[in-house]
């Protein structure tokens, strides 16, 4: 949920606009990391079925590899330097977000005390027009809300510096908090690929297909084709006669084709 803009306070009004963005953007970041890193513990949890599947059907001796494990040490070591530290962030951000409605409620005062002091003159004016006394009640009930809207005045003159400097200063530290979550996000890629490529360079597969004891026969080589006669036009009053035999060379396979 955003921080409402304050009317008629341009000042504060643009410092909650950039702090509902980065709110907004930290938590897009947060999900988008999150969503990254359970991918990561899928995929590791998938692999871990696959390379069970084999060894059902191979001998424990066929392969060796260690991948399966890999990826969830370095999931723990990514939540807690990707994840927590954006946690932490957003914690901030929450605690200043209540802290800047409190100020909310501040001005939400001295509107109230605002409006109730100009209808409580206007109703004086209109009584000194037609001339009616102001009884004791109605000058003590105008001088105390009058007393209440300096208050209100002086608590959100107080509260809106407060509430600037904590916007400011959260504003300008973004890069300082979110450095070191887009650092770690930067070797979490680097170190989970590098291992990976580590462990498959490591990884022995043992061939146990049998090995053929006679040479496999090269296949007969087919019959050249037949000679072949044609007219079929191709292109409006064009026609091509194909009355020739083909060389063999033009329709043999590729050398090497059937090469053992």
């Amino acid at each position: 949920m955003k921080l409402a803009p304050v009317i008629g306070d341009a000042t504060i009004d643009k410092e909650i606009h950039r702090f509902n963005e980065l709110l907004q953007h930290t938590a897009e970041l947060h999900s988008a990391a999150k969503s990254y890193l359970l991918s990561i513990r899928a995929m590791s949890t998938s692999s871990s079925r696959l390379t069970a599947s084999i060894l059902t059907l191979y001998p424990a001796d066929t392969t060796s590899c260690q991948l399966d494990d890999m990826p969830n040490k370095l999931l723990d070591v990514a939540n807690q330097h990707i994840l927590l530290n954006l946690e932490n962030f957003l914690a901030r951000l929450q605690q200043t977000k209540l802290e800047a409605c409190s100020f909310s409620d501040k001005h939400i005062s001295q509107d109230h005390y605002r409006k109730k002091v100009y209808k409580l003159e206007e109703e004086k004016r209109r009584r000194e027009a037609e001339g009616k006394p102001e009884k004791s009640k109605q000058i003590e009930k105008l001088q105390r809300n009058h007393t209440k809207l300096k208050q209100a005045e002086s608590e959100r003159t107080v509260a809106a510096t407060t509430i600037v400097s904590k916007l400011q200063s959260v504003y300008e530290s973004r890069f300082e908090s979110l450095d070191p979550v887009v650092k770690y996000i930067s070797l979490f890629k680097k170190e989970f690929f590098l291992r990976g490529h580590n462990m498959m360079q490591n990884t022995t597969v043992v061939d146990k297909t049998p090995v053929e004891t006679e040479p496999r026969l090269m296949p007969s080589r087919p019959p050249p084709p037949k000679r072949v006669t044609s007219d079929v036009p191709i292109c409006l009053n064009t026609a091509i006669h194909i009355d020739a035999p083909l060389n063999w060379s033009d329709t043999d396979l590729m050398e090497g084709e059937f090469q053992v």
